[in-house]
C-alpha cells in the first residue's frame, strides 16, 4: 500500500530529495546498512592516514541501533522500497 501523497513522511522525503542531484538520488536508491558500515570504515581509514581521527567509534552504537531498527523500517517500507535508501543516507556522516 503506497503512502498517501501528502503524508508527513512523503513531504519530508520530497524536501530531502529536492536538495539532491539526480545522480545522488539514483545512487542512494541502492544504499544498504552494509554500505553505511563500509563508508564509516572508509572514513576511519582516511582519517587515520591523515592523522586526524575523529573518534569514529562514537558512531558505532548509533549504527548498531539502526541495524536493529532496520527490521522495523524495512517492514514499513515494503510498500515503498525507495524510501529505505534515503533513511540510511540521512544517517551517514559527511
Amino acid at each position: 500500500m503506497p503512502l498517501p501523497p501528502e503524508s508527513p513522511f512523503t513531504r519530508a522525503l520530497k524536501r530531502f530529495q529536492d536538495g539532491l542531484t539526480p545522480k545522488e538520488i539514483d545512487d542512494f536508491k541502492a544504499t544498504t546498512i552494509a554500505d553505511v558500515w563500509d563508508k564509516a570504515k572508509e572514513l576511519q581509514r582516511e582519517q587515520n592516514m591523515r592523522g586526524s581521527m575523529q573518534n569514529m567509534a562514537r558512531i558505532t552504537p548509533f549504527i548498531h541501533g539502526l541495524t536493529k531498527y532496520s527490521g522495523v523500517i524495512e517492514v514499513f517500507v515494503q510498500a515503498k522500497p525507495d524510501i529505505m535508501a534515503f533513511i540510511w543516507v540521512r544517517t551517514t556522516p559527511k
